[in-house]
């Protein structure tokens, strides 16, 4: 129960333990999914910080729930990278930069200008490849010159980037509520639980026969 009204709340955007603790009594839908008992602010807050790997398996789940429905796909895919800044639970650290890692990396070494130029909208020949002990920095800049990393690139707009914007402008998820790396890692990892729960829903995925 502890575990449904955790990510039912992340998932409509009540974060702190105290107003999770008052939706169990306002809220219709959190009294229904509490079978209307009320766990105090401390109870949720410790629960949330001491089950890393019931979190943990609930994510692995939920995209087990995803291929099932055939709207993940798995294996032979591509992984968009991007990071987006959070503000910490603490007075001196500024935010907290979350992201995801990938085999083959297609990194801006520098910030990328919006828009683009005529002269880049032409069509040119893939520059030559570096040497294979040239710097990371030139290898880097060589693969988003190409016309393939220019493509898997300009995925991330709608991979990666949306997410971000619907976690902290829709959702409202904009400030840890846990303090400390691992903790906040822990904490993000229900924030994205609840995202790919309520995409589902959105998506009106239905479990087929596999």
């Amino acid at each position: 129960m502890m575990l449904a009204l955790l990510i039912y709340s992340y998932a409509t955007g009540i974060f702190s333990s105290r107003k999770i603790q008052t939706a169990t009594h306002e809220n219709v839908a959190t009294r229904y999914l509490c079978a209307d008992t009320h766990p105090d602010h401390d109870s949720i807050c410790k629960f949330r910080r001491d089950n890393k790997e019931l979190l943990s398996s609930a994510f692995h789940q939920v995209l087990e729930l995803a291929a099932a429905a055939r709207v993940l796909k798995v294996g032979d895919l591509t992984v968009a990278i991007d990071g987006t800044k959070l503000l910490a639970n603490a007075s001196k650290i500024t935010g907290v930069e979350a992201g995801g890692e990938g085999p083959e990396v297609y990194a801006a070494m520098k910030r990328q200008p919006h828009g683009r130029s005529v002269g880049q909208l032409e069509k040119h020949p893939d520059p030559p490849a570096p040497p294979k002990d040239a710097p990371l920095g030139e290898i880097m800049t060589h693969r988003l010159s190409t016309a393939g990393g220019k493509a898997l690139y300009g995925l991330r707009k709608q991979t990666v980037e949306p997410v971000f914007g619907i976690i902290k402008e829709a959702i409202g998820f904009r400030r840890f509520m846990l303090r400390g790396q691992e903790k906040a890692g822990l904490e993000w990892t229900l924030v994205s639980t609840a995202y790919n729960l309520k995409r589902l829903f959105g998506l009106g995925a239905r479990l087929r026969p596999a």
